[in-house]
């Protein structure tokens, strides 16, 4: 009887010992990715028309793409103001990003095409209504189906968990 309670305790042992608790490893567009409170400026050559529509300041989310490569991430503006959700390539380096082209992945609103251009991140490059420091986005981007020559500028500031800053 002393042996099987010996063999189980050593094979209860080994099993608890083997078992390691693996972290999951970063998305390759960490530093781009977030949650961000951000306002919507119209924008006409050198004029800039503050939250042009009065919706003041939205949630919109950078997050990667399925295929989780460095070159590429998703900007959303989860329905907030446009129901935009478009693939842009991007340089986590420079932590910049663009696309000429491209296409919505809204299901409902497939025929739009985005522009995004000027698209970057600044780390600790504003400070937020609560006097934190907090990283900056901020990209311009047209669609197919507005006005043509309609240019919106996007900035704002990422998520801090303050209740200040939302």
């Amino acid at each position: 009887m002393k042996r099987i309670v010996y063999l189980i305790s050593m094979f209860a042992c080994l099993l608890f010992a083997s078992c390691e608790k693996e972290m999951p490893g970063m998305t390759e567009t960490v530093d781009l990715a977030g949650q961000w409170y951000v306002q919507v400026d119209y924008v006409d050559g050198e004029d800039v028309y503050e939250d042009c529509y009065g919706i003041g300041r939205i949630l919109m989310l950078t997050y990667n793409t399925s295929a989780n490569k460095a070159d590429e991430m998703i900007i959303d503006d989860l329905g907030n103001f446009w129901e935009f959700k478009v693939k842009v390539g991007c340089d986590v380096e420079k932590r910049s990003f663009s696309a000429d082209a491209a296409g919505n992945l809204v299901e409902d609103y497939e025929d739009l095409i985005c522009k995004v251009s000027n698209g970057k991140v600044v780390v600790d490059g504003t400070e937020t209504p609560s006097g934190q420091k907090a990283d900056y986005i901020e990209f311009y981007i047209e669609f197919s189906d507005d006005d043509p020559g309609a240019v919106y500028k996007i900035s704002g500031w990422r998520y801090t968990g303050f209740e200040n800053d939302d």
